[in-house]
């Protein structure tokens, strides 16, 4: 497997995704590779009601992501120091969840992020886009990423393998 992917890396979406609408102009930050899956979420997705992020094309339920939150202890994403929960709602719609993604906002340190949605591969696959240019590795720390809006994420990433 490719040494440079690892849990917490960036992947940032190169031009040969650009009619893919699934993935164009995407910036996933990988939370999970190991032998037998390989996810993570876009954090350069569409915004719904200026709080939910679309964070990719497979269907979750809300999905938390911040840096220190005790209920994601178990969640640790590589050594990115982030961490991710699943926040499930009985009837699974996101825009009831609000109230507690404000909660868990109020009490975050640092960038938080509400997403609903991943995108998943199998190892083997991701490391096949990898290799084919699909994909570009940025090894960065998240909150330089989540510091900038949604909508200036793929861009800022992409000046940034640029230089």
């Amino acid at each position: 497997m490719n040494n440079k992917l690892k849990a917490g890396i960036v992947l940032v979406a190169s031009e040969m995704l650009e009619a893919d609408p699934d993935f164009k102009h995407s910036v996933i930050f990988l939370a999970v590779l190991d032998r037998e899956k390989a996810f993570g979420f876009n954090i350069a997705g569409s915004v719904e009601d200026g709080w939910l992020s679309k964070g990719g094309p497979m269907e979750t339920p809300l999905i938390w992501l911040d840096k220190v939150n005790e209920i994601t202890a178990q969640h640790a994403i590589g050594e990115s120091g982030y961490y991710f929960v699943p926040i499930i709602s009985d009837d699974k719609n996101p825009s009831e969840m609000k109230p507690v993604a404000d909660h868990l906002q109020a009490t975050a340190n640092g960038a938080c992020l509400a997403l609903c949605g991943y995108a998943g591969w199998t190892p083997e696959q991701l490391e096949d886009e990898v290799n084919a240019g699909y994909w570009q590795l940025l090894n960065i720390h998240l909150d330089e990423l989540l510091s900038v809006p949604t909508n200036e994420r793929w861009n800022h990433a992409n000046e940034l393998l640029n230089t």
